[in-house]
């Protein structure tokens, strides 16, 4: 799903729902929660051998995720919500790739500062910013013959939409990496990551 189409959603989900009081203002609960995750990374198709018909191009690999949210009810339809999550992201080449196929696995503990938007029927809009903590990498059939290729911190910009029935969450967002994660100068690349997720409130 391209980008826009996902924010052209979140929009139409906006303008055909009615707002309505979803919660009680000063309320406090806890959302624990576990999913999946759909990485990718920017910056990382190139061609080998000089050769132009010879490109390796990245691809999504899928991953998990789990942690839990702190929310605090701000207004009746507005929640302020801070998390921490464990999360597997990077990529994937196939079996074209000149060094065969490998996985390029980044484990970060992410800590999302969300707004959540209840617009009524069940229904969140939600974005916010997000702070990542690498706490290790590794690849498998590692063809750069490098073992620490990122930096230790990641800055994205987290949207999406949720839905809620007998305090079962059913979230989907998207993380828009901010930051340049290479640590060489000639890389420019930057997590895009697709989370599904599951979550009970508290």
């Amino acid at each position: 799903m391209k980008t826009r189409n996902f924010i052209a959603i979140c929009c139409m989900l906006m303008i055909t729902t009615s707002a309505s009081a979803q919660k009680e203002a000063g309320e406090f609960s806890f959302i624990p929660r576990i999913g999946m995750t759909l990485a990718n990374m920017s910056g990382m198709d190139f061609y080998y051998d000089g050769v132009e018909d010879r490109e390796a191009k990245s691809k999504m690999k899928v991953g998990v995720t789990a942690g839990i949210d702190v929310e605090y009810q701000a207004l009746p339809a507005l929640g302020i919500s801070l998390g921490a999550h464990y999360s597997l992201q990077g990529c994937r080449f196939s079996k074209t790739f000149a060094f065969n196929a490998f996985n390029t696995n980044i484990h970060y503990l992410n800590f999302p500062l969300m707004a959540n938007l209840y617009v009524g029927s069940g229904f969140a809009l939600r974005a916010g910013v997000q702070m990542g903590v690498k706490l290790d990498e590794d690849a498998t059939n590692d063809g750069f013959g490098q073992r620490d290729l990122f930096k230790s911190v990641d800055v994205s910009i987290p949207f999406g939409i949720s839905y809620e029935y007998k305090n079962f969450i059913l979230g989907a967002r998207y993380n828009l990496g901010a930051t340049n994660i290479s640590k060489f100068k000639e890389w420019k690349n930057k997590n895009e990551v697709f989370v599904i997720d599951l979550g009970f409130r508290i």
